[in-house]
């Protein structure tokens, strides 16, 4: 433990770390020594006996996760025991309770990729690109069919086949319109799909985790996992796709166009796009970064409003407006 709290008649007369108790020779190092003469051991011994207690309650804890998740195997235990046991009594790490919110370095990897659209269902995700991919074909034939009908013979007035462009026109239109609802309607649901997994995963591996999690983990952090990042999911992702399928379409499509009407255009698409590759490969990486230092410095905030909420009481209690 960090800090022991010792109370006499109602009041707190004593409060520290085991050790500096010890050093005071007050109402707690009197409890202890008349503790360990009852038991015939040293203060020392004594404190070695809870240590080893709070390792058994580790290895308890996390056998019965274990047994109800199947996800701990003996190696990983084997590697946290003897992690721990390497570790120096009077470092600050082992004296450390609460580790620093891990944050990844890497890039994202293509198996995350992979288990995203495969929880958002294969067949919405193919499904949705081809709308999308037809949605595009549709606008670029409806802007193609507008420069052939404006140079269209026209006799008396009045163009040739008036009627009949009108109505390629607006079934084109139709048609796109169609594509793109289809698209957003599919891309939505296998976002939904895959947030609601994702979910589920999460809180089930909670839910599974031993006590110790609990004991080293800020309650924060948890909030955190579930509320914002979650919302990422649910909400910011969706827009996110959305607008990155369309630009994407639409750029391919635009090209297409250019290319096809001027190709020596192909020959500037080259070294623009390997411009693009390397302002990229500076970009994303760092985008990314910021987006986990933001993730990993709201956790404290969550923790901080938590444990305000849950201290209000006792400040009432107290005498203290608590507002």
């Amino acid at each position: 433990v960090d800090q022991i709290i010792v109370l006499k008649n109602g009041r707190i007369s004593e409060i520290g770390a085991y050790q500096e108790l010890l050093d005071k020779q007050g109402e707690f190092s009197e409890f202890v020594t008349q503790y360990s003469n009852s038991e015939n051991m040293d203060p020392e011994t004594l404190a070695d006996n809870l240590e080893q207690l709070q390792r058994r309650r580790l290895i308890s804890g996390t056998s019965h996760a274990s047994e109800n998740s199947g996800e701990i195997d003996k190696e990983t235990l084997t590697a946290t025991l003897s992690s721990d046991s390497s570790k120096d009594k009077d470092s600050p790490e082992a004296q450390k309770l609460i580790e620093d919110e891990f944050k990844e370095m890497t890039s994202i990897p293509w198996s995350l990729y992979y288990d995203y659209c495969k929880s958002a269902g294969w067949s919405r995700v193919i499904i949705s690109l081809l709308a999308y991919a037809v949605y595009q074909v549709f606008a670029v034939s409806t802007n193609y069919w507008l420069s052939v009908w404006s140079e269209k013979e026209v006799i008396n007035g009045t163009q040739v086949d008036q009627g009949y462009n009108i109505e390629v026109y607006a079934a084109l239109g139709v048609s796109q319109t169609v594509m793109y609802v289809l698209a957003i309607t599919l891309m939505c649901l296998a976002i939904l799909n895959s947030a609601t997994v994702f979910h589920s995963k999460m809180l089930k591996r909670v839910l599974k985790a031993p006590m110790s999690f609990f004991d080293t983990t800020p309650s924060g952090r948890i909030l955190n996992r579930f509320a914002k990042d979650v919302d990422v999911l649910d909400n910011s992702l969706s827009l996110i796709l959305r607008n990155f399928l369309r630009i994407v379409v639409n750029v391919l499509g635009t090209l297409f166009i250019i290319v096809y009407n001027l190709p020596i255009f192909a020959v500037v698409v080259v070294p623009l796009a390997i411009l693009y590759y390397l302002v990229q490969k500076f970009y994303i990486p760092t985008s990314r970064q910021v987006k986990r230092l933001e993730s990993v410095t709201r956790s404290p905030i969550y923790s901080n409003f938590s444990e305000t909420i849950n201290g209000a009481s006792t400040f009432q209690i107290g005498g203290s407006a608590f507002a």
